[in-house]
């Protein structure tokens, strides 16, 4: 069976290994990283406000405006963008734009002019990927790329579910490294040659050149060599500084013109100056809008300001590679297969091994940008901890089944150790009614006739069980190996004597209570060792009288206790009802049972056979478990019945 347990692990440790490899989990991922990036930004934001960039953005405004009204606009109004950017002082202008052919003649040297002039445009080419699966590189129309400061291509890739966690910021083709725009740009802001200044490793992009502020290294870390994870600093609409392109167009115009301009405008030219300004297609229903981590929708040129920020702030996701996951599913699925716990146990300590697991890596990634996936681990262990929940619940239910039939049996063997029936007189009958809270009890009666009437020996062990049904078998056994030597004397020294078999054979803290009641016609001689007060139902009156006793020790405990007897009268039609204290302390959600209700059922029910207390105790508890052991019996006084035959 271990062998077996050790083979399912192994297949299944190397099943998950490769399918983390080959991305088999990436969608359960995808779901966590999603979460823990929606919680990094909220707990661990940064400012995007206050960073020098600013998005021109062709919105929903700018597609209404009389001259305008669709998308692609016309290119003079490019060309009026970047003059008045250069003239309120922008640093670097991006267009996220692809100029791939030429336009309208006019609008085509009105822009090449003003890009030629302003010297700090920055625009976008495009990389596709022909039927072998070689990447090219799409140029930009002439005369545009001339007049260009840098280029770079925005070509992105969603992930399986379409939304863009990632940007290839780097692309090979032949032997030559391509960069995304975004990338391109934010060098280009800091005074850097970007395709001069950029070193390339396998699993990073670093930046490294002496300024006047001293050494400045940047350090980029890609996944699968290229992918670098964007680390979105929350909504688009809350992020970053935005001015709407035909807002800027008017802001020109009127400074142009030499007409004041509003308190908006000032502080969107003051905005404007020496920041790093992005032209891109914000509109809503348009093609540039795309899911990411945070939102369902958000335009794509968001990109340039989650590199931007990254790059200035030193705030980069690291992806690990899979071996840290794989190491944590080995520890969780060696915890998931362990069967030294309880059932409930095992999954208290396997559920707090996966909560500090998430709680760890979710932390990691929220507070310092590491991403182990840690999603993948807790689906593959819980898949073996439920098969060995089940491996358990089976062998914990084969047990069972096999204590229910041992416990069974054991009743029957208990059952048969009671009298099968009871005796009776022409003046006396008795009738049991006995319901042990379990499978066997530790409540006892036994009856036998004697020289002088009838006599009852009913007894309650402490406890419940099997080790109160044992020591029941114990009392028993004595009593019916001594009894035939009290048939002329006294109840007391019956009683004595098991006292002392018991006593002589102690169990530490087991003892029982127990009494015995010779009925006779016109008397009852009862004899106790700390049982309950008995009950007598008197015919004349019909009340029921409680018969308190000279209680003695219980049984077991001294073995030289004492007991005595005494003798009450009882006529026609009465009688007696013996009974363990499972009667008097039955309990049910709302409490103990009522001791007046009770009685008032019984002398209802008093003629009926066992006072009906079956039915009683069944509309007491309802559906819940009896609390208790239950034993009555009741003792009938039948001379006025022989009489009226008479």
């Amino acid at each position: 069976m271990k062998f077996k347990r050790i083979l399912v692990f192994l297949l299944f440790f190397l099943s998950f290994s490769l399918g983390i490899f080959f991305s088999a989990f990436e969608l359960w991922e995808l779901s966590g990283y999603d979460l823990a990036l929606k919680l990094r930004s909220k707990i661990n934001p940064y400012d995007t406000k206050k960073l020098p960039l600013v998005f021109i953005a062709i919105d929903d405004q700018t597609l209404a405006h009389k001259g305008i009204k669709q998308f692609p606009i016309p290119r003079r109004y490019y060309a009026q963008a970047i003059t008045a950017l250069r003239q309120l002082g922008a640093r670097e202008v991006v267009f996220d734009i692809i100029f791939a052919e030429r336009s309208d003649k006019a609008d085509d040297l009105a822009l090449f002019e003003a890009m030629q002039k302003a010297g700090n445009v920055l625009l976008p080419y495009s990389i596709s990927q022909d039927a072998r699966g070689n990447l090219r590189k799409v140029s930009i129309a002439q005369p545009f790329v001339s007049a260009a400061k840098y280029t770079g291509y925005i070509t992105s890739t969603p992930d399986i579910d379409g939304k863009r966690r990632f940007l290839p910021i780097r692309r090979r083709i032949e032997d030559r490294y391509f960069y995304h725009l975004s990338l391109v740009s934010s060098l280009a802001y800091l005074g850097l040659n970007p395709y001069a200044s950029l070193k390339n490793f396998p699993d990073r992009i670093v930046v490294s050149k002496f300024t006047k502020k001293g050494l400045l290294k940047i350090v980029m870390p890609l996944y699968r060599g290229d992918r670098l994870y964007l680390d979105y600093p929350g909504i688009w609409e809350r992020c970053f500084k935005k001015i709407s392109f035909i807002s800027l167009l008017e802001i020109f115009s009127r400074i142009s013109n030499g007409n004041p301009l509003s308190e908006e405008q000032r502080q969107a030219v003051s905005q404007i100056k020496d920041a790093l300004c992005v032209i891109g297609l914000t509109a809503t229903g348009t093609h540039d809008l795309a899911p990411t981590p945070l939102e369902n929708m958000a335009p794509m040129v968001e990109t340039y300001g989650v590199v931007f920020g990254s790059i200035l702030s030193q705030r980069f996701i690291y992806r690990t590679n899979p071996f840290p996951t794989i190491l944590v599913f080995l520890l969780l699925g060696l915890l998931a297969l362990n069967k030294r716990f309880q059932l409930e146990r095992f999954w208290l300590v396997y559920l707090l091994a996966v909560g500090l697991w998430m709680a760890f890596a979710i932390g990691l990634f929220v507070l310092a940008g590491v991403w182990i996936p840690f999603v993948s681990p807790v689906v593959g262990s819980l898949i073996l901890a439920f098969w060995t929940s089940w491996e358990k619940y089976l062998t914990n239910l084969r047990e069972r089944q096999r204590v229910e039939q041992e416990m069974q049996l054991a009743s029957s063997i208990q059952r048969q150790m009671l009298p099968e029936t009871l005796p009776s007189s022409e003046r006396i009958s008795m009738e049991a009614f006995f319901s042990p809270a379990i499978f066997v009890a530790g409540d006892f009666y036994d009856a036998w006739k004697s020289k002088n009437g009838i006599r009852l020996l009913m007894g309650d062990v402490s406890g419940k069980g099997v080790s109160a049904a044992l020591y029941v078998a114990q009392i028993v056994t004595a009593e019916r190996v001594l009894r035939s030597r009290y048939e002329d004397k006294g109840l007391e020294g019956l009683l004595e004597d098991i006292n002392r078999f018991l006593a002589r054979y102690k169990i530490s803290g087991v003892y029982a209570t127990g009494c015995i009641v010779e009925a006779r016609e016109d008397s009852l001689i009862i004899s106790d060792a700390g049982h309950l007060a008995v009950w007598v139902y008197r015919r004349e009156g019909g009340r029921l009288e409680e018969i308190k006793m000279n209680s003695g020790a219980p049984l077991g405990i001294d073995r030289w206790s004492e007991y005595k007897t005494q003798t009450i009268s009882w006529t026609e039609g009465d009688v007696l009802l013996v009974f363990s204290d499972g009667m008097l302390e039955a309990r049910n959600d709302k409490g103990f049972v009522d001791e007046d209700t009770l009685k008032s059922w019984i002398i209802e029910h008093i003629d009926e056979p066992g006072c009906m207390i079956d039915e009683f105790m069944r509309q007491f508890y309802g559906e819940q478990e009896q609390s208790d052991d239950i034993t009555l019996i009741v003792v009938r006084n039948l001379r006025h019945k022989a009489k009226d035959i008479a």
